[in-house]
């Protein structure tokens, strides 16, 4: 796991800093950027692959942030969510009228979070959504190049790790040209309300704790994804440093 650890680390954006330059992602070329927290690292370090192809790790849930900065590795919290990443990149593509295609979580919650997001940013081009649910492979595929040949600026996936990387990927390698975020549990949040965390939850960064109580199963997965993530990622950095010192 040495070399996931390496990998890791030096995809995640941003590297060594505290300022998160949100122009710079949006205007960069053909960028794939997903999001990853304690739950989703340590499916990922199970697939060294997604990881190779992905351009960029921003880091979603304060815990990985803390931790990563022990290690000597400063970053920032960044997620798809409206406390984050998500109105800066709508106002971004208001302002510069961009396209954007979203695709993800069930077909029910997904109209309700497009018109919500339609309400909020009423200029906002989007040129088409989808559930992230396919039959077959077949159907993924036709998709997929449905997708290419409509070429929108960004596409949003949020179909939870792996999936939605190993699509992004995909689409990626079959020519697709714009850039692509993946955005986790976004639509299904937003499908209610587009303020999914109340203020002094953001400020006091207990997202986690909010999450835990208002979804049902997430305590417990964030209760043992927590602790194992803790073990795991601290053996992965021994492992990777003592690796360098004998290499």
């Amino acid at each position: 796991m040495s070399s996931f650890f390496s990998n890791f680390t030096k995809k995640v954006y941003p590297h060594f800093t505290s300022e998160v330059n949100f122009k710079e992602i949006f205007e960069s070329s053909g960028h794939l950027y997903t999001f990853v927290n304690p739950y989703s690292y340590l499916i990922l370090r199970k697939k060294d692959n997604l990881i190779n192809n992905v351009d960029f790790i921003l880091i979603d849930g304060i815990l990985l942030v803390k931790v990563l900065k022990f290690l000597g590795i400063k970053t920032q919290r960044v997620s798809f969510d409206m406390t984050s990443l998500a109105p800066k990149l709508f106002e971004f593509c208001e302002e510069n009228t961009k396209t954007i295609y979203f695709v993800g979580t069930k077909q029910s919650d997904l109209e309700k979070s497009i018109v919500n997001i339609k309400k909020e940013f009423a200029n906002l081009n989007i040129i088409g959504y989808r559930n992230g649910y396919f039959n077959d492979f077949k159907e993924k595929e036709l998709f997929q190049e449905e997708l290419i040949s409509l070429n929108p600026d960004y596409i949003i996936v949020g179909m939870g790790t792996p999936l939605q990387e190993e699509f992004i990927i995909e689409l990626k390698s079959k020519g697709y040209k714009g850039k692509s975020f993946t955005c986790g549990g976004f639509l299904h949040q937003s499908s209610s309300n587009m303020i999914y965390y109340p203020a002094w939850v953001d400020k006091l960064e207990l997202r986690w704790l909010y999450r835990s109580f208002n979804e049902k199963g997430v305590f417990k997965r964030v209760l043992i994804s927590s602790s194992l993530f803790l073990v795991i990622i601290l053996f992965d950095f021994f492992n990777h440093y003592f690796s360098k010192r004998i290499n």
